[in-house]
């Protein structure tokens, strides 16, 4: 089948490539309207994704946006005061009043499975109470 093609294509190859030169200039000049037809969606549709989030969030109060940061180490284990230190440090730089209601880590709740097997990787789970169209912004924030 694709050799078919193949020669199809060599054979009628300057009508071919007419049609894709006609085919790009036609997206360059329609290419800078889509942006104002394009729009996010995030959590408008009724998938069964944005319906759990809904519960999560009426039912169980967990904010609307989590970020969940991953901290490792090639020499140190969360179990030395230096990882934790550090990791608490890098945490209480984030600024609490700009939406930021809750910072769930291995170092506040001491739960185990937010450590690695190898004990050199943990996270930590930001939570803000903004949608998260918003929380984006806060994106460079938070990795500073």
């Amino acid at each position: 089948m694709f050799s078919r093609l193949g020669r199809f294509v060599y054979r009628r190859r300057r009508p071919v490539i007419m049609v894709w030169i006609i085919l790009v200039l036609a997206g360059a000049v329609f290419a800078p309207r889509a942006g104002s037809q394009l729009r996010s969606t995030v959590g408008e549709a009724d998938t069964e994704a944005s319906i759990g989030l809904d519960l999560l969030e009426r039912d169980l109060g967990f904010p609307p946006t989590v970020f969940i940061l991953v901290y490792s180490s090639d020499e140190l284990t969360v179990d030395a005061p230096r990882f934790g230190a550090e990791v608490k440090e890098s945490i209480a730089e984030l600024d609490a009043g700009d939406g930021l209601v809750r910072v769930d880590s291995f170092f506040e709740t001491g739960r185990e499975s937010a450590v690695s097997e190898d004990r050199h990787m943990t996270y930590v789970l930001l939570w803000f109470d903004m949608p998260i169209d918003e929380s984006v912004g806060r994106v460079p924030e938070v990795l500073a």
